[in-house]
């Protein structure tokens, strides 16, 4: 799980889902990246969001059956398409729409990670969630540690201390 909010998603896609990965960053903008989830191949599209603002609230695509299991590590299906929402904005759709509909419509949520399985392909994708109140009362949060680690970084520098500082925010 990320220790911040999720800023970045990076997808490579063609006529399905070939890879996801993210980019998160903690109070003090210190970024985080994940592993590369799925193949090399596909368009690469990169996905900015201004967390703390702007946040993740639901996804939706459509998967295909796999008929020719044998050639993709027996994976009976792909995911072909996704859509990111945020509060702010819609991302996608990214991958062919001609396959079975999907959606996780998430209420009073905020989509704070993602898991899944992949292979060359992405197989299967799902979301963690937490309570839009307590991502919320997190933002404050993340402001006030903010301003905390601006106030201490320039006491260190007049005080000519070394400390690395980084508050991390488990969402």
């Amino acid at each position: 799980m990320p220790k911040g909010g999720i800023v970045e998603i990076i997808i490579n896609h063609g006529v399905i889902i070939d890879s996801l990965s993210f980019k998160s960053v903690c109070a003090n903008k210190e970024a985080e990246y994940s592993s590369n989830f799925g193949g090399k191949g596909g368009s690469k599209t990169q996905i900015s969001i201004d967390w703390p603002e702007e946040y993740l609230t639901s996804i939706s695509g459509t998967t295909v059956k796999n008929n020719n299991a044998e050639s993709y590590n027996n994976a009976e299906s792909f995911v072909e398409s996704l859509t990111f929402y945020t509060n702010w904005h819609t991302h996608g759709p990214f991958g062919f729409e001609k396959g079975t509909h999907f959606s996780l419509p998430i209420e009073n949520r905020v989509i704070v990670g993602f898991h899944g399985r992949a292979d060359d392909y992405m197989n299967a994708i799902g979301v963690y969630q937490n309570a839009a109140t307590s991502i919320q009362g997190q933002f404050m949060t993340h402001k006030i540690l903010f301003l905390v680690t601006k106030i201490m970084s320039l006491l260190v520098f007049s005080l000519r201390l070394t400390e690395d500082w980084c508050f991390g925010l488990v969402i």
